[in-house]
């Protein structure tokens, strides 16, 4: 790990993710995994990698852990995540954006990540609940009531130009009292 490479401005993508090993017979400590590609559980082990991307988009894998449900003296998947987290960020100091797919959509995930970086970008299922003024409505319900406030022009991958509308909404998630946002970005 390398505290020189991530900034303040770098994104730390985090993931839980899994090596499939259906016909493997002779590894030990195999666990029952869900195995993402295949939409079904299958026999493996659990991963956890932590990603660090720069302004410029150069990327540096952090960490890459395999572990296993299994194995002698394991004691829970958010365990791991914090031990790694707690490693990690004496390494480097809070510093970076902190960005993760679904599976970290829990008030303990968000707790735990909160504690080591000023910034975290959650990926949200439409069916999230999400609470505004007292009110809880699902992140389907709310989209209608952002208002656009941001517009980019680009190139799209064929060479053709494009808008991307960004805009924002103050909203909480269960009963957390960090400051959220419902970031929606659309596309033209």
């Amino acid at each position: 790990m390398s505290s020189q490479f991530i900034q303040p401005t770098s994104v730390l993508s985090i993931d839980l993710g899994d090596i499939a090993k259906p016909g493997a017979t002779q590894m030990e400590a195999l666990a029952k995994v869900w195995d993402g590609s295949q939409q079904d559980t299958t026999q493996g082990y659990s991963t956890l990698e932590i990603i660090g991307v720069t302004e410029k988009g150069k990327q540096k894998p952090l960490v890459l852990y395999p572990f296993s449900s299994t194995e002698q003296g394991f004691l829970s998947q958010n365990r791991v995540v914090e031990t790694w987290l707690q490693l990690l960020f004496a390494v480097i100091g809070r510093q970076g954006i902190i960005t993760s797919d679904r599976g970290f959509l829990w008030p303990e995930y968000i707790r735990m990540l909160s504690e080591y970086a000023t910034d975290l970008v959650l990926r949200l299922k439409v069916d999230t609940p999400l609470v505004r003024y007292g009110v809880s409505k699902p992140v389907s319900e709310w989209v209608s009531e952002v208002a656009f406030t941001d517009k980019r022009h680009f190139k799209n991958a064929k060479g053709q130009p494009a808008w991307i509308y960004i805009g924002y909404l103050p909203v909480q998630y269960k009963d957390l009292t960090r400051p959220m946002y419902l970031v929606v970005v659309k596309c033209s």
